[in-house]
């Protein structure tokens, strides 16, 4: 099996739907912990298709599927370091997870 890292884009964004698959039928059938292991499989895939250049450092997200926001301190790779409001430990997450701003419709 190929890492993400050396997947295309369109083999990515099959995988992506194979991730997905597969978690909604472990859910289905009451495997939580399999489903979980699954969704956080799919953000990272997701990750690789996440244009990293548009999170900055020093900025708060809202974060998916998450009642705190991050405060980012740095970005590497696929990954965005930081801390959760309020939080102490730096810890990281997968880029695909952070909601972006809404861009301008024009």
């Amino acid at each position: 099996m190929k890492l993400f890292s050396q997947m295309s884009e369109e083999e990515l964004r099959l995988e992506i739907d194979r991730l997905q698959m597969e978690e909604t039928r472990a859910r289905r059938f009451g495997m939580t912990s399999e489903a979980e292991v699954l969704r956080q499989r799919r953000a990272l895939a997701r990750s690789y298709l996440t244009d990293a250049s548009r999170i900055q450092s020093g900025v708060v997200y809202e974060v998916e599927d998450h009642p705190d926001r991050f405060h980012v301190e740095k970005i590497n790779g696929v990954m965005a370091w930081g801390k959760w409001e309020g939080g102490r430990e730096t810890v990281a997450i997968p880029i695909s997870l952070i909601r972006l701003p809404e861009e301008d419709n024009r």
